[in-house]
């Protein structure tokens, strides 16, 4: 009777303590497991870069309109209009370099294509500026736009699938990344 007391015993405590670890993403085979700590660095990281990701998608706007309808400005408006937007390119830049960054190798690699698009972004804008001002841009300067435009092309690719590769790595799904 005391045997089959202990071995129900036994048994409650073995489920019990399945649902706890199933309840806090803990198993009990050998693998490692990212700590729920860690997983909620990734989601506030990724959560931060979206923020980002929707104030460049504005400035990208604002940059294509201003892009399209420059030459019928008058010089004045045209370069007040591009400090306008080199100060919210500023914001954004700001806005990457403070987004604290989980110790996860994925992380790192999505946060560098983040600086690495803001860094190609800013030398893009500089090349840019003299067409700004109403210069004809020269061949070289052409070629080193399109080098800058196929770079940024490359690390947002970069970036998106370490992005991906990190919310495969911690199980992301939509629900988390939206709370």
């Amino acid at each position: 009777m005391v045997r089959k007391v202990v071995v129900a015993i036994f048994t409650v405590g073995t489920i019990l303590l399945s649902m706890a670890c199933a309840k806090a993403n803990i198993t009990t085979d050998s693998k490692p497991t990212p700590t729920l700590n860690l997983k909620a660095q990734v989601v506030t990281f990724l959560k931060a870069l979206d923020k980002v990701d929707k104030q460049s998608d504005a400035w990208g706007k604002d940059f294509s309109t201003f892009m399209q309808y420059s030459p019928g400005m008058t010089p004045m408006a045209r370069q007040t209009k591009y400090q306008d937007l080199l100060t919210s390119f500023n914001a954004i830049k700001a806005s990457v370099m403070a987004v604290e960054r989980p110790s996860v190798d994925k992380a790192r690699a999505l946060h560098d294509s983040y600086v690495t698009q803001v860094s190609k972004s800013s030398q893009l804008l500089t090349l840019l500026q003299p067409s700004v001002q109403g210069i004809q841009a020269d061949n070289v300067t052409v070629v080193r736009i399109q080098g800058l435009m196929d770079e940024l092309t490359l690390a947002d690719t970069q970036g998106q699938e370490a992005r991906q590769d990190l919310i495969r790595q911690f199980g992301l799904t939509a629900f988390d990344l939206a709370q």
